[in-house]
């Protein structure tokens, strides 16, 4: 009973131990980032603010409003959009205001927030908080767009925009549709790849309008992979390419397919990898569990110290490889295990899994006993930046003596550490 005991207790232990070590980390920050909010660091606060706002059930919306003020007071422009965020959507609790939402936006604007200056003008071109204004919402478009707002830059862009082809005006629509595409608006790009086609400003130049809709494509803009995949079918501003014509083709459905056509200074690009994936992103992970329990029928512990390898060949399945040399219940054996991690959370090797395996093996007791068998572990992988590791399970597998025919159904405890990279 005594060892019955002691295994639950473990895995009490390690299913949970994620979950208390996140709460200690995250009060502590927390502590931390009040205190320096105190002392006068107005980022801190728009953090806190953040930390309390981020609460699913909404209900710390008095404290992160505070904190957010406090900051938005000392001219932190992105608190004092959010203040705005939650007069618009009625989170202070008395339906939403969009006099006072658009009153904050506009100081998020003074204070050199792109973001509130865009909201400013969309709220004035669409007569929200105040009368309909179309022509200071351009200038806040403007602003927006000088002070990074990829969307500012396309609405501006679009505020100038002439088929007539005025030159004039058409020349300051594309400086903002260029900035915009560059900033990684795919509207922008789109309506820069018009202008170079048509000529609107500058003699027509099919090749950079092609690159602009292949920006445009990367960023989401599914009429630009029409168009790019059109040009490349019919050798428009570029020789006729059928592989390419039908890799923009398939972007229209699926946006990782695409990538820019060529390296051109002028064309702006997206930031793409091979993967396309973020930084700190782990896919293989090597660990050694000093603690991996079995708890055979007989009540007899078999500890065993294991290696587990993991790759993964995809955001949800990897696949692991592990050696485990069994000892206990006067037996003594070698275990090889072959299974499949699935990640439901899609985030390769980190975080929460299930791993179903098949198992090879032996065991000498004292004559040596061949085994075959299979299981399941639902566990947990830890990773921190630096790649350290944390893995924990708890399973159950099932083996069978081939010779003798016995077979073995037993419950599975596993806590290890390693490296990720």
């Amino acid at each position: 009973m005594r060892s019955i005991f002691c295994t639950l207790f473990l895995a009490v232990v390690t299913i949970l131990f994620p979950y208390v070590a996140k709460a200690d980390s995250d009060r502590a920050l927390l502590a931390t980032m009040i205190d320096m909010c105190e002392s006068g660091l107005e980022t801190s606060c728009h953090d806190v603010a953040e930390f309390y706002y981020g609460d699913e059930r909404k209900r710390y919306l008095n404290e992160a409003f505070n904190f957010y003020k406090k900051a938005c007071n000392a001219g932190l422009g992105k608190s004092c959009r959010m203040i705005g965020k939650m007069y618009y959507e009625g989170d202070l609790g008395a339906g939403d205001d969009t006099s006072i939402a658009l009153k904050f936006f506009d100081m998020a604007c003074d204070n050199e927030d792109a973001s509130g200056c865009f909201l400013v003008a969309t709220m004035l071109r669409d007569g929200q908080g105040a009368a309909a204004d179309p022509e200071r919402s351009v200038g806040y478009f403007r602003q927006a767009c000088e002070k990074g707002s990829a969307g500012g830059c396309d609405e501006w862009g679009m505020a100038h925009f002439s088929e007539t082809g005025d030159e004039i005006v058409n020349a300051e629509a594309l400086a903002a549709f260029e900035k915009g595409c560059v900033l990684k608006s795919g509207d922008a790009c789109f309506h820069a790849g018009r202008l170079h086609y048509k000529g609107l400003v500058t003699p027509a130049d099919h090749a950079k309008a092609l690159d602009r809709y292949a920006s445009a494509c990367s960023f989401g803009k599914k009429e630009a992979c029409e168009k790019a995949s059109r040009m490349y079918a019919q050798g428009d501003g570029t020789e006729k390419n059928e592989e390419k014509a039908f890799l923009y083709a398939r972007g229209m459905q699926d946006q990782s397919v695409v990538a820019p056509p060529s390296e051109s200074k002028d064309a702006p690009r997206p930031a793409f990898s091979e993967s396309l994936l973020p930084p700190h992103t782990f896919k293989k992970l090597f660990a050694i569990h000093p603690l991996s329990l079995i708890i055979t029928p007989f009540l007899l512990g078999i500890f065993s110290l294991q290696t587990d390898f993991d790759i993964a060949i995809h955001p949800v399945v990897g696949v692991s490889v592990d050696s485990t040399i069994l000892a206990g219940g006067g037996m003594f054996g070698l275990q090889l295990n072959i299974g499949v991690i699935l990640n439901f959370q899609k985030k390769f090797i980190k975080g929460w899994f299930v791993e179903p395996y098949v198992l090879l093996g032996f065991l000498v007791s004292p004559s040596v006993h061949p085994i075959m068998g299979a299981g399941v572990i639902i566990g947990y992988t830890a990773i921190w930046n630096n790649g350290f590791v944390l893995k924990s399970g708890l399973g159950v597998e099932g083996g069978i003596m081939v010779v003798n025919v016995l077979g073995m159904i037993a419950p599975r405890l596993l806590l290890g550490l390693g490296y990720a990279w």
